[in-house]
């Protein structure tokens, strides 16, 4: 079974979501820095209204064709889930843990143990 990792990536991006007490949200289509609607923007996630990371649809593009997933998905990891560390620890923790779950579909076995000591 092939698993999609551009949709695993939207639904890491949702649990991270549903664990931040409503301070965070997956923003489409709306500029940075506002809530004004900017056509070039696709999914991204906004904490307190301050975008984190870059469009998702970007990680998923660089994964499929650009770099491989093996490089993007330290990437989503330390430019989407690390900043929420600190500042939302269980959505850290959610979606670290499903984030680390795709990643042991990624790596092979001898990348593994590095894989998992990222979080």
């Amino acid at each position: 079974m092939t698993i999609d990792k551009r949709a695993r990536l939207h639904e890491i991006a949702e649990i991270a979501v549903q664990n931040s007490g409503k301070r965070l949200h997956l923003a489409f289509n709306v500029a940075d820095d506002s809530n004004k609607r900017s056509q070039d923007a696709a999914h991204f996630l906004k904490l307190d209204g301050v975008r984190i990371g870059r469009d998702i649809e970007t990680y998923g593009f660089m994964g499929d064709l650009v770099v491989g997933w093996e490089q993007t998905l330290p990437m989503f990891l330390g430019e989407v889930i690390f900043p929420l560390k600190n500042v939302l620890p269980e959505s850290y923790n959610k979606a670290g843990e499903a984030l680390r779950a795709l990643g042991e579909t990624v790596y092979q076995e001898s990348e593994l143990q590095e894989w998992r000591e990222l979080f």
